[in-house]
């Protein structure tokens, strides 16, 4: 065969042309023709495959035959490469002979021509084949005497065989006649492997992902085949994640072998690159390598040729799993340094805060203020791009540098809003820090916050407690203008929380007649109205509070909307929470928006009672905090309004499967199990089970009187109550809660227009096509009054003049001003006073009384 030198590039042909040359080298070195041949290629190429092939041919022809792996712990010995070639040649007595002769050697290149002559003697007496693997890790010495070899070989019958990853000859110094580079297996080769390997056929889909995960690479491939040859499995499609696997392990661990031999130079570039990744050009990535001997050139190239880089234009890493194993077995100091570097780099030519602080990924501590600014930013930037959990990292990675107390208080907030979602109890714990840890700070807003925070959480002991504590230490130091938000914070966490609590009320001094600014203004709204005191009053505060410019936090406008709601504003109400949700949404207080969504929810049940709509309106709440995520002390409320949006649809069976769900621990620690009471008492009734229903209605009622909440507009307790006693019998007790309700809203000033929410639970009844007969009559001993109309009130007085003078429900509306359906219900209750059972009977009874008055 004449001197050729041959390099396989075509990557679909296989090793089977690097075979066949081989054979046909070792044939000419039967017939006494002397060569040389390199073989190369990246890691997991095969090299080490053909040498063996090579020299069992020779062998089975009976020609002298060494072969010596070059292992990385020997690369620092002299001439450990020859000495094992020769300890397979040669008798140990004459290798003994051997040494004492070297040591007499005048110089290395009088060493290497001793050595060189050993084994043209040795191959004067048969061909004899000898064969180096990776030598590219083999000691200088070796190397050298290799080279030399090479210019001796034409003299006598042998084949010098050696394998690198690149080109011989810049490993040796020496040009190989025939250079072998191996090319990736195709689909079809590792198809084929595969097969013979386990005994069984194997699917091209599953031959595709193997060379993939292989990355085409023979010995890889070779690793999966032998993993499943070993189980006697077949390798089908499910087990492809064991594929990755395997393929992983047995590529992490060259990758590794292969770094530690690298020469620093080519190290240093390798974890240049993996730091810096794709982001960093091949200049910056010099920049951050900092070659010292080589150059940056050479250092690729060598990486190039052991397959752990693709080279190019744009040079970058072979695989994902290089940037890992680049720093195997390194110590995780010298990764942070390298990744500082990179970041400052980064950060001085702008690179962005998503890219500087993905370079910092490896630095746990920078112990610097803009690296906690960087990741700040970086998390804004996550989040916009949807990638919450990323952005959850980014901000926990923030706080661990040093920065100022309001910016970690700021930070701590915002992480707090983030982690709601999946970690409550995290993210309550971060707004608990802020009001312990961080109230001595220049800026204000951020305890404030906290505390805002806290409270739409539903937790109203744990606020009220540390907003205690936080407003006594406050109060020397802190004007009145930053401690009144807070202190209105406090009065609500109270006001929810009732009088339980471990914290004296009186910590807190009381809110002033006088409302001084948008968040006392809310609080003494909602107080004014929970009693269902000063109607004109509560509306003016309330609308005070839910200005644009008030200032007044979050929960404070939720309260301001509630009060609206009780006097009866719906529509008013709906537009407060509706401002609530969207200032949340915008601050990423997710509770607060849930807590308003809810809300809303509940005014349309209780206004229009479309309770389907209502039903939309609790999935908003739920899709903007997952039930698991609500504190269980403001789930009950979620769980309430579900039941009774259910019971108004007949859906009987999902409000009973709401209902028999285990409350959570501290569900009953807040007047939201006022709500949930309520609902189940209603689900009884409707049962027909009233007596129960009787026990739950009034348990709802001592809850909400402990915290003085005595308006039936916000849950009309004693409505249903009275339902339960009418069915029970209880004429007397239920003629006496009516008459209490409906005091209470004729002295708030909403009789009328509120005796729908009042009537929920007939609602209810007539939703499964049931009817609660009126009351009874006035007894007939009882002498009737003088003035038939002296029972009723002025405006109920109107409606029946109105009725007597010929006039229908719309017409009476449209001269009223008021909806048809106030109308009816004002006539509902004139109906039940006079017993009588409708307009016909009204008319014949009051007709002639009133002409005669």
């Amino acid at each position: 065969m004449s001197l050729v030198h041959l390099v396989v590039e075509d990557e679909s042909a296989s090793d089977t042309s690097a075979v066949s040359v081989l054979d046909e080298l070792v044939d000419e070195l039967e017939a006494g023709q002397s060569n040389i041949a390199g073989v190369s290629g990246p890691i997991g190429s095969g090299r080490s495959f053909l040498l063996r092939h090579a020299v069992n041919r020779a062998r089975s022809l009976g020609l002298g035959v060494t072969l010596a792996p070059c292992p990385p712990s020997e690369s620092g010995i002299p001439y450990a490469v020859v000495t094992r070639l020769l300890s397979e040649l040669l008798p140990p007595e004459r290798i003994a002979d051997l040494a004492v002769s070297c040591e007499r050697a005048p110089c290395a290149a009088g060493l290497n021509a001793l050595l060189c002559r050993e084994f043209t003697a040795l191959a004067a007496g048969r061909p004899l084949l000898v064969a180096v693997d990776d030598l590219h890790w083999a000691d200088r010495w070796s190397r050298d005497w290799f080279a030399e070899m090479a210019g001796r070989a034409p003299e006598t019958p042998i084949l010098l065989l050696g394998s690198a990853h690149g080109p011989l000859e810049r490993v040796v110094a020496t040009a190989a006649p025939v250079q072998l580079r191996l090319p990736p297996f195709s689909v079809r080769e590792v198809a084929d492997l595969l097969t013979k390997a386990t005994g069984h056929p194997v699917e091209e889909a599953v031959a595709r992902a193997t060379a993939r995960a292989a990355m085409g690479r023979p010995a890889v491939a070779a690793a999966v085949a032998g993993h499943f040859a070993a189980t006697g499995q077949p390798l089908s499609p499910p087990r492809l994640t064991e594929v990755y696997e395997v393929a992983r392990r047995d590529w992490s661990e060259r990758i590794a072998r292969v770094v530690r031999t690298l020469p620093l130079d080519a190290v240093a570039l390798l974890r240049a690159m993996a730091v810096g990744g794709r982001d960093f050009g091949f200049e910056m990535t010099a920049a951050l390598a900092q070659p010292r001997s080589a150059g940056v050139l050479d250092a690729l190239e060598i990486l190039v040729d052991a397959g752990l880089v693709v080279g190019g234009g744009a040079p970058r890493l072979a695989c994902p799993s290089v940037a890992v194993d680049a720093f195997s077995g390194r110590d995780a100091a010298e990764r942070a340094a390298l990744s500082m570097r990179a970041a400052e780099l980064g950060r001085a030519v702008e690179m962005g805060a998503l890219t500087v602080a993905e370079l910092l990924g490896g630095v746990p501590v920078a112990g610097q203020q803009w690296v906690g600014e960087v990741f700040a930013e970086a998390s804004e930037c996550l989040l916009r791009e949807g990638k919450r959990a990323a952005a959850v990292a980014a901000l926990r990675r923030a706080l661990r540098e040093p920065m100022t107390e309001v910016t970690r208080a700021r930070l701590l907030i915002r992480l707090a809003g983030l982690e709601v979602v999946d970690l409550p109890e995290a993210s309550d714990g971060r707004l608990r820090q802020v009001l312990i840890r961080h109230t001595g700070l220049d800026a204000w807003s951020p305890v404030v916050e906290a505390a805002d925070l806290l409270l739409s959480r539903g937790d109203a002991e744990t606020t009220r407690r540390l907003v205690s504590d936080v407003h006594r230490e406050a109060a020397a130091t802190r004007p009145r203008a930053q401690l009144t938000p807070l202190a209105a914070l406090g009065w609500l966490a109270q006001d929810e929380a009732g009088p339980d609590l471990e914290t004296p009320a009186a910590v807190l001094p009381a809110p002033p007649p006088v409302p001084r600014d948008g968040a006392e203004a809310a609080v003494l709204a909602w107080q004014l109205a929970s009693r269902a005191e000063d109607r004109p009053r509560v509306l003016e505060l309330a609308r005070t509070a839910l200005a644009e410019d008030s200032g007044a936090p979050l929960m404070c406008r939720f309260a301001a909307a509630r009060a609206l709601m009780c006097a009866d504003e719906f529509g008013e109400a709906y537009a407060g929470y509706e401002s609530v949700v969207r200032l949340a949404r915008r601050r990423g207080a997710r509770a607060a928006a849930a807590q308003a969504l809810l809300a809303q929810a509940g005014l349309i049940l209780r206004r229009s009672g479309e309770a389907e709509h209502a039903l939309a309106g609790v999935e908003a709440a739920k899709l903007e905090l997952p039930p698991e995520s609500w504190h269980p002390a403001l789930g009950s409320r979620l769980t309430a309004a579900e039941i009774m949006a259910n019971i108004r649809l007949g859906r009987l069976d999902a409000a009973r499967r709401l209902a028999a769900r285990q409350s959570a621990p501290l569900a009953d620690h807040g007047v939201g199990w006022s709500f949930l009471l309520f609902a189940r008492a209603e689900l009884l009734l409707v049962g027909g089970e009233p007596e129960r229903a009787l026990v739950l209605f009034e348990e709802c009622g001592r809850v909400l009187l402990s915290r003085g909440w005595r308006n039936p507009v916000l849950l009309p307790w004693r409505f249903g109550a009275s339902l339960a006693h009418q069915l029970l019998g209880a004429t007397e007790e239920a003629l006496a809660l009516r008459a209490e309700e409906d005091a209470v809203l004729e002295r708030w000033g909403v009789a009328d227009a509120l005796a729908l929410p009042g009537e929920g639970a007939l609602v209810a009844f007539r939703a499964i096509g049931l009817e609660i007969p009126d009351l009874p009559a006035q007894p007939d001993d009882q002498a009737p009054a003088a003035d038939p109309l002296a029972a009723l009130t002025p405006v109920e007085r109107e409606v029946v003049l109105l009725v007597l003078g010929g006039k229908a429900n719309g017409e009476i509306a449209a001269e009223l001003g008021v909806t048809r359906r106030t109308v009816e219900l004002r006539l509902t209750k004139v109906y039940r006073k006079l017993a009588v059972r409708g307009r016909d009977e009204l008319l014949a009874r009051l007709g002639p009384a009133v002409s005669r008055c």
